[in-house]
């Protein structure tokens, strides 16, 4: 069977039972082998990718190297013995990343909730407390869509669609929250990041876009939101691209500037001030929910 994320259907290697099942035919085939990437001529490199038109190759020492093919096919090179959970961390964000902008849908680095078929997308930098915000919000009821990685797909109305059903979170915040992390999967051995699974009654599989929201890490102590407006709404999605480099070097600018515009326009986004999520995170949901 097909397991259904990001809004398509996947072909796993992996038994993958916290995911959906597809209805529909595979769209995305992942298969285990060996390549030689070499062969391919790369528009531009970093310290641990490749990218062209097409393709893209991902290498994570001690964990495996990923060769994502024209939107379809994914090849994983595992090194021997390490744990399918950190593969399927890599396969799940940035692989899958690469992957949807090869397919034409905008991939965020975000969090989304959802509320009555509605999506907030929660922007941020690494820590700026969008995991712990989605994780609070789910305690108030809210709907989980995704963590990490936002598939935003094109439409009339901008779409969000359900990314793997779990939240990343730091052994401080889930302390804050009341999680017992001794319950709980670390998602690599040598840090204190956990998984937070969302269960099939927190989970949404699709909303749409309504508003959007950027986590700011200036140093306000109280709590405060900031309406962005005119071509600036547009400059800080192009910031929260999950790695934005790759826009030109696969070749997708008009895909993904499309998909931008649409949001610009339909929905506000609005800045999220306030350092209470690293001393009191309760007071920073509560506040955000009695205002959404």
């Amino acid at each position: 069977m097909n397991a259904l994320i990001y809004g398509l259907s996947w072909s796993l290697p992996f038994a993958t039972p916290e995911l959906p099942v597809a209805e529909n035919t595979s769209e995305v085939n992942v298969v285990p082998g060996k390549f030689d990437e070499r062969s391919i001529s790369w528009r531009t490199h970093g310290v641990c990718y490749k990218a062209a038109p097409g393709a893209y190759f991902l290498a994570v020492p001690g964990v495996a190297s990923f060769l994502v093919t024209n939107g379809n096919q994914i090849v994983i090179d595992a090194q021997a013995h390490v744990p399918e959970q950190e593969i399927l961390h890599f396969l799940f964000n940035p692989v899958a990343g690469a992957l949807l902008m090869q397919r034409g849908i905008l991939p965020l680095q975000a969090s989304a909730v959802a509320k009555d078929g509605k999506a907030a997308i929660l922007l941020g930098v690494s820590a700026a407390g969008k995991s712990l915000l989605a994780a609070g919000l789910m305690q108030q009821g809210f709907k989980v869509l995704t963590d990490a990685i936002c598939a935003v797909h094109p439409g009339a109305k901008p779409i969000v669609k359900a990314g793997y059903p779990h939240l990343l979170l730091w052994n401080r915040a889930l302390k804050e929250l009341k999680f017992d992390s001794t319950a709980l999967c670390k998602l690599r051995q040598n840090n204190e990041k956990y998984q937070l699974p969302v269960h099939n009654d927190a989970y949404a599989f699709e909303a749409i876009a309504e508003r959007v929201y950027l986590l700011s890490d200036n140093n306000e102590n109280q709590y405060r939101e900031t309406l962005t407006v005119g071509q600036q709404k547009f400059a800080l999605l192009l910031d929260h691209i999950y790695h934005n480099p790759l826009i030109e070097a696969l070749g997708m600018q008009k895909e993904m500037y499309r998909i931008m515009i649409s949001l610009a326009q339909l929905c506000p986004l609005t800045k999220v001030d306030s350092l209470s999520h690293r001393g009191n995170a309760r007071e920073f949901i509560d506040m955000f929910a009695s205002r959404y």
